[in-house]
Protein backbone atom coordinates (compact mmCIF):
# COMPACT_ATOMS: atom_id res chain seq x y z
CA UNK A 1 0.00 0.00 0.00
CA UNK A 2 2.07 2.93 -1.26
CA UNK A 3 1.45 6.46 -0.04
CA UNK A 4 3.47 9.06 -1.93
CA UNK A 5 4.72 12.19 -0.20
CA UNK A 6 5.31 15.27 -2.30
CA UNK A 7 8.41 16.54 -0.51
CA UNK A 8 9.59 13.20 0.82
CA UNK A 9 9.89 11.25 -2.41
CA UNK A 10 8.07 8.07 -1.43
CA UNK A 11 7.52 7.18 2.20
CA UNK A 12 5.73 3.97 3.09
CA UNK A 13 5.30 1.26 5.68
CA UNK A 14 4.94 1.76 9.41
CA UNK A 15 7.27 0.12 11.87
CA UNK A 16 8.20 0.43 15.51
CA UNK A 17 11.72 0.13 16.84
CA UNK A 18 12.20 -0.34 20.57
CA UNK A 19 15.15 0.39 22.80
CA UNK A 20 15.60 -1.76 25.89
CA UNK A 21 17.78 -1.74 28.98
CA UNK A 22 20.52 -3.67 27.16
CA UNK A 23 21.51 -0.59 25.17
CA UNK A 24 24.24 1.71 26.41
CA UNK A 25 23.91 5.45 26.89
CA UNK A 26 26.15 5.82 23.86
CA UNK A 27 23.66 3.86 21.76
CA UNK A 28 20.84 6.09 22.94
CA UNK A 29 22.75 9.32 22.34
CA UNK A 30 23.40 8.25 18.73
CA UNK A 31 19.69 7.69 18.09
CA UNK A 32 19.44 10.86 15.98
CA UNK A 33 21.92 9.68 13.39
CA UNK A 34 21.95 5.89 13.69
CA UNK A 35 18.84 3.85 12.83
CA UNK A 36 19.93 1.09 15.21
CA UNK A 37 22.74 0.26 17.67
CA UNK A 38 25.43 -1.68 15.80
CA UNK A 39 25.66 -4.18 18.67
CA UNK A 40 22.01 -5.12 18.12
CA UNK A 41 22.62 -5.59 14.39
CA UNK A 42 25.59 -7.86 15.07
CA UNK A 43 23.59 -9.88 17.57
CA UNK A 44 20.78 -10.27 15.08
CA UNK A 45 23.19 -11.63 12.49
CA UNK A 46 24.48 -14.17 15.01
CA UNK A 47 20.91 -15.21 15.81
CA UNK A 48 20.30 -15.80 12.11
CA UNK A 49 23.39 -17.93 11.57
CA UNK A 50 23.85 -19.71 14.90
CA UNK A 51 20.48 -19.60 16.65
CA UNK A 52 19.57 -18.05 19.98
CA UNK A 53 22.91 -18.69 21.69
CA UNK A 54 24.89 -15.72 20.43
CA UNK A 55 27.14 -15.84 23.51
CA UNK A 56 28.62 -19.09 22.20
CA UNK A 57 30.10 -17.40 19.12
CA UNK A 58 33.75 -16.34 18.84
CA UNK A 59 34.69 -17.65 22.29
CA UNK A 60 36.19 -21.11 21.74
CA UNK A 61 39.94 -21.29 22.39
CA UNK A 62 40.51 -24.73 20.85
CA UNK A 63 37.84 -25.10 18.19
CA UNK A 64 36.35 -23.16 15.26
CA UNK A 65 33.41 -25.33 14.19
CA UNK A 66 30.79 -22.77 15.19
CA UNK A 67 32.54 -19.86 13.46
CA UNK A 68 33.38 -21.94 10.40
CA UNK A 69 29.72 -22.95 9.98
CA UNK A 70 28.50 -19.38 10.43
CA UNK A 71 30.85 -17.88 7.86
CA UNK A 72 30.19 -20.72 5.44
CA UNK A 73 26.44 -20.11 5.69
CA UNK A 74 26.86 -16.44 4.80
CA UNK A 75 29.24 -17.16 1.93
CA UNK A 76 26.90 -19.79 0.49
CA UNK A 77 24.07 -17.25 0.39
CA UNK A 78 26.32 -14.65 -1.24
CA UNK A 79 27.41 -17.18 -3.87
CA UNK A 80 23.78 -18.09 -4.55
CA UNK A 81 23.03 -14.38 -5.07
CA UNK A 82 25.91 -14.01 -7.53
CA UNK A 83 27.96 -11.69 -5.32
CA UNK A 84 31.72 -11.45 -5.66
CA UNK A 85 33.20 -13.56 -2.85
CA UNK A 86 36.72 -14.40 -4.03
CA UNK A 87 38.42 -12.28 -1.38
CA UNK A 88 36.15 -13.55 1.38
CA UNK A 89 36.63 -17.16 0.30
CA UNK A 90 40.42 -16.75 0.44
CA UNK A 91 40.27 -15.28 3.95
CA UNK A 92 37.99 -18.12 4.99
CA UNK A 93 40.35 -20.75 3.53
CA UNK A 94 43.34 -19.17 5.28
CA UNK A 95 41.59 -19.32 8.66
CA UNK A 96 40.53 -22.91 8.15
CA UNK A 97 43.95 -24.07 6.96
CA UNK A 98 45.64 -22.17 9.77
CA UNK A 99 43.31 -23.86 12.28
CA UNK A 100 42.60 -20.49 13.91
CA UNK A 101 40.43 -20.95 17.03
CA UNK A 102 36.99 -19.36 17.27
CA UNK A 103 38.18 -16.64 19.64
CA UNK A 104 40.71 -15.36 17.10
CA UNK A 105 39.53 -11.82 16.19
CA UNK A 106 39.98 -12.65 12.50
CA UNK A 107 36.92 -14.93 12.56
CA UNK A 108 34.65 -12.21 13.90
CA UNK A 109 36.09 -9.64 11.50
CA UNK A 110 35.50 -11.91 8.52
CA UNK A 111 32.01 -12.87 9.66
CA UNK A 112 30.79 -9.29 10.14
CA UNK A 113 32.39 -8.20 6.87
CA UNK A 114 30.57 -11.00 5.02
CA UNK A 115 27.31 -10.16 6.82
CA UNK A 116 27.55 -6.51 5.77
CA UNK A 117 27.84 -7.57 2.14
CA UNK A 118 24.98 -10.05 2.56
CA UNK A 119 22.82 -7.33 4.02
CA UNK A 120 23.45 -5.03 1.06
CA UNK A 121 22.64 -7.88 -1.31
CA UNK A 122 19.38 -8.55 0.52
CA UNK A 123 18.47 -4.87 0.43
CA UNK A 124 18.77 -4.80 -3.35
CA UNK A 125 15.10 -5.76 -3.35
CA UNK A 126 14.39 -2.07 -2.66
CA UNK A 127 15.52 -1.20 -6.16
CA UNK A 128 11.93 -2.19 -7.05
CA UNK A 129 10.27 -0.66 -3.98
CA UNK A 130 10.18 2.69 -2.19
CA UNK A 131 13.29 3.30 -0.10
CA UNK A 132 11.91 5.55 2.63
CA UNK A 133 9.95 4.61 5.73
CA UNK A 134 8.43 6.43 8.66
CA UNK A 135 8.80 4.74 12.03
CA UNK A 136 8.70 5.45 15.75
CA UNK A 137 11.67 4.73 17.98
CA UNK A 138 11.03 4.27 21.69
CA UNK A 139 11.80 2.16 24.71
CA UNK A 140 9.77 -0.93 25.50
CA UNK A 141 6.45 0.02 27.06
CA UNK A 142 4.08 -2.20 29.00
CA UNK A 143 5.03 -5.54 30.44
CA UNK A 144 4.69 -9.22 29.67
CA UNK A 145 0.97 -9.29 30.48
CA UNK A 146 0.13 -9.76 26.82
CA UNK A 147 -2.96 -7.76 25.82
CA UNK A 148 -2.71 -5.84 29.09
CA UNK A 149 0.64 -4.48 27.93
CA UNK A 150 -1.20 -2.28 25.41
CA UNK A 151 -2.69 -0.09 28.14
CA UNK A 152 -1.17 -0.80 31.56
CA UNK A 153 1.39 1.99 31.21
CA UNK A 154 -1.12 4.78 30.57
CA UNK A 155 -1.25 7.57 33.14
CA UNK A 156 -5.03 7.36 33.33
CA UNK A 157 -4.92 3.63 34.16
CA UNK A 158 -5.88 2.59 37.69
CA UNK A 159 -3.16 -0.03 37.73
CA UNK A 160 0.34 0.16 36.27
CA UNK A 161 2.41 -2.84 35.35
CA UNK A 162 5.49 -1.54 33.59
CA UNK A 163 8.58 -3.59 32.89
CA UNK A 164 12.13 -2.57 33.73
CA UNK A 165 12.69 -1.27 30.19
CA UNK A 166 9.84 1.25 30.40
CA UNK A 167 11.00 4.87 30.27
CA UNK A 168 10.40 8.08 28.39
CA UNK A 169 12.36 9.34 25.35
CA UNK A 170 11.32 8.65 21.78
CA UNK A 171 11.41 9.98 18.22
CA UNK A 172 9.53 9.95 14.95
CA UNK A 173 12.04 9.12 12.24
CA UNK A 174 12.45 8.65 8.51
CA UNK A 175 14.64 5.74 7.43
CA UNK A 176 16.27 5.72 3.99
CA UNK A 177 17.76 2.68 2.29
CA UNK A 178 20.34 3.97 -0.18
CA UNK A 179 21.29 2.39 -3.48
CA UNK A 180 24.46 0.89 -2.03
CA UNK A 181 22.48 -0.78 0.75
CA UNK A 182 23.52 1.65 3.48
CA UNK A 183 20.80 2.73 5.88
CA UNK A 184 20.42 6.22 7.38
CA UNK A 185 17.83 7.91 9.54
CA UNK A 186 16.49 11.42 10.10
CA UNK A 187 14.50 12.61 13.12
CA UNK A 188 11.17 14.22 12.28
CA UNK A 189 10.10 14.85 15.88
CA UNK A 190 12.01 14.45 19.14
CA UNK A 191 10.06 13.67 22.29
CA UNK A 192 12.70 13.34 25.05
CA UNK A 193 10.28 13.54 27.99
CA UNK A 194 7.47 11.41 26.55
CA UNK A 195 6.49 8.69 24.11
CA UNK A 196 5.53 8.98 20.44
CA UNK A 197 4.14 5.96 18.59
CA UNK A 198 1.87 4.60 15.83
CA UNK A 199 2.77 6.76 12.77
CA UNK A 200 0.38 6.62 9.80
CA UNK A 201 0.66 8.55 6.50
CA UNK A 202 -2.42 10.03 4.82
CA UNK A 203 -3.32 8.87 1.33
CA UNK A 204 -2.46 12.21 -0.25
CA UNK A 205 1.00 11.96 1.31
CA UNK A 206 0.75 15.32 3.05
CA UNK A 207 -0.07 14.48 6.67
CA UNK A 208 1.38 12.14 9.25
CA UNK A 209 -0.88 11.04 12.11
CA UNK A 210 0.55 9.60 15.32
CA UNK A 211 -0.08 9.20 19.04
CA UNK A 212 1.97 10.97 21.68
CA UNK A 213 2.15 11.65 25.38
CA UNK A 214 4.43 14.56 26.19
CA UNK A 215 5.44 13.33 29.66
CA UNK A 216 4.87 10.61 32.22
CA UNK A 217 3.25 12.79 34.87
CA UNK A 218 0.20 14.74 33.77
CA UNK A 219 -0.33 13.81 30.13
CA UNK A 220 -1.92 10.85 28.35
CA UNK A 221 -1.75 9.63 24.77
CA UNK A 222 -3.62 11.84 22.30
CA UNK A 223 -3.77 11.92 18.52
CA UNK A 224 -1.55 14.40 16.68
CA UNK A 225 -0.95 15.28 13.05
CA UNK A 226 2.17 16.61 11.35
CA UNK A 227 2.12 18.66 8.16
CA UNK A 228 5.03 17.06 6.31
CA UNK A 229 5.65 20.18 4.21
CA UNK A 230 6.76 22.25 7.21
CA UNK A 231 6.71 19.60 9.99
CA UNK A 232 4.29 21.61 12.08
CA UNK A 233 2.52 19.48 14.71
CA UNK A 234 -1.04 19.83 15.99
CA UNK A 235 -2.93 17.93 18.70
CA UNK A 236 -6.35 16.83 17.41
CA UNK A 237 -7.85 14.81 20.30
CA UNK A 238 -7.88 15.30 24.04
CA UNK A 239 -9.81 14.27 27.12
CA UNK A 240 -9.00 13.97 30.80
CA UNK A 241 -8.46 10.38 31.83
CA UNK A 242 -8.51 9.00 28.29
CA UNK A 243 -5.81 7.74 25.97
CA UNK A 244 -6.10 7.72 22.15
CA UNK A 245 -3.64 5.55 20.20
CA UNK A 246 -2.95 3.64 16.97
CA UNK A 247 -4.42 6.05 14.38
CA UNK A 248 -4.88 4.64 10.88
CA UNK A 249 -5.91 6.81 7.93
CA UNK A 250 -8.96 5.83 5.94
CA UNK A 251 -9.28 6.71 2.23
CA UNK A 252 -11.99 9.30 2.89
CA UNK A 253 -9.70 11.30 5.19
CA UNK A 254 -11.03 9.97 8.47
CA UNK A 255 -8.98 8.17 11.11
CA UNK A 256 -9.74 4.95 12.91
CA UNK A 257 -8.01 4.61 16.29
CA UNK A 258 -8.06 2.84 19.65
CA UNK A 259 -9.10 4.66 22.80
CA UNK A 260 -9.75 4.08 26.50
CA UNK A 261 -12.57 6.64 26.41
CA UNK A 262 -14.99 3.69 26.63
CA UNK A 263 -14.12 3.69 30.38
CA UNK A 264 -13.91 -0.09 30.70
CA UNK A 265 -11.51 -2.25 32.63
CA UNK A 266 -10.73 -5.85 31.77
CA UNK A 267 -13.24 -8.29 33.29
CA UNK A 268 -10.57 -9.93 35.46
CA UNK A 269 -8.04 -7.13 35.91
CA UNK A 270 -7.54 -3.43 36.47
CA UNK A 271 -6.24 -2.77 32.99
CA UNK A 272 -7.88 0.02 30.98
CA UNK A 273 -9.54 -1.42 27.87
CA UNK A 274 -9.27 0.04 24.37
CA UNK A 275 -12.15 0.07 21.89
CA UNK A 276 -12.21 1.22 18.26
CA UNK A 277 -13.29 4.75 17.32
CA UNK A 278 -13.29 7.02 14.29
CA UNK A 279 -12.87 10.77 13.89
CA UNK A 280 -12.20 13.21 11.07
CA UNK A 281 -8.77 14.68 10.29
CA UNK A 282 -9.44 17.50 12.76
CA UNK A 283 -10.27 15.09 15.61
CA UNK A 284 -13.98 15.91 15.43
CA UNK A 285 -17.09 13.73 15.23
CA UNK A 286 -15.66 10.96 17.40
CA UNK A 287 -17.72 7.80 16.96
CA UNK A 288 -17.40 4.49 18.77
CA UNK A 289 -17.56 1.54 16.38
CA UNK A 290 -18.35 -1.33 18.75
CA UNK A 291 -18.72 -2.25 22.41
CA UNK A 292 -16.06 -4.72 23.52
CA UNK A 293 -15.32 -5.43 27.16
CA UNK A 294 -11.92 -6.81 26.11
CA UNK A 295 -9.19 -4.99 24.24
CA UNK A 296 -9.65 -4.23 20.53
CA UNK A 297 -6.32 -3.07 19.12
CA UNK A 298 -4.07 -2.76 16.04
CA UNK A 299 -6.58 -1.54 13.39
CA UNK A 300 -5.20 -1.67 9.85
CA UNK A 301 -6.92 -0.92 6.57
CA UNK A 302 -6.99 -3.72 3.99
CA UNK A 303 -6.90 -3.15 0.26
CA UNK A 304 -10.55 -4.18 -0.13
CA UNK A 305 -11.67 -1.44 2.27
CA UNK A 306 -12.21 -3.59 5.34
CA UNK A 307 -10.44 -2.87 8.64
CA UNK A 308 -8.60 -5.79 10.23
CA UNK A 309 -7.85 -5.71 13.95
CA UNK A 310 -7.08 -7.90 16.97
CA UNK A 311 -9.61 -8.52 19.72
CA UNK A 312 -9.23 -10.28 23.04
CA UNK A 313 -11.73 -13.08 22.56
CA UNK A 314 -12.33 -13.31 26.28
CA UNK A 315 -14.64 -16.31 26.25
CA UNK A 316 -11.96 -18.82 25.28
CA UNK A 317 -8.65 -16.97 25.19
CA UNK A 318 -6.15 -16.11 27.90
CA UNK A 319 -4.42 -12.77 28.15
CA UNK A 320 -1.56 -14.29 26.18
CA UNK A 321 -0.50 -13.19 22.72
CA UNK A 322 -2.60 -15.84 20.92
CA UNK A 323 -5.55 -13.89 19.58
CA UNK A 324 -7.75 -14.04 16.51
CA UNK A 325 -8.00 -11.49 13.72
CA UNK A 326 -11.33 -9.77 13.08
CA UNK A 327 -12.62 -7.45 10.35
Amino acid sequence: MHRALQSFSVLIMLSVSAFSQEYTEGDIQKRHTSPYPISRLHRDWMYQDHGLKSTECFVAADDNRVERAMVRKVLDELNARGAATEGLEKLFADLVEGQKPGNDPAWQELYFKACEIRRMERLRVFSHHPRRFVYAKHFVFGDCQAMFAMTDHLTDAVFRECGRDYRMNSQLCVMTIHEDGAVSTEVLLDCPEGVVRDPSISYDGKTLAFSMRRNDHDDDFSLYTMNLADRSVRQITSGAGTADMEPEWLPDGQLIFTSTRCVFSAPCWWSSVCNLYTCDAEGRYIRRLAVDHGHTVFPRLMQDGRVIYTRWEYSDRSAGYLHSLFV
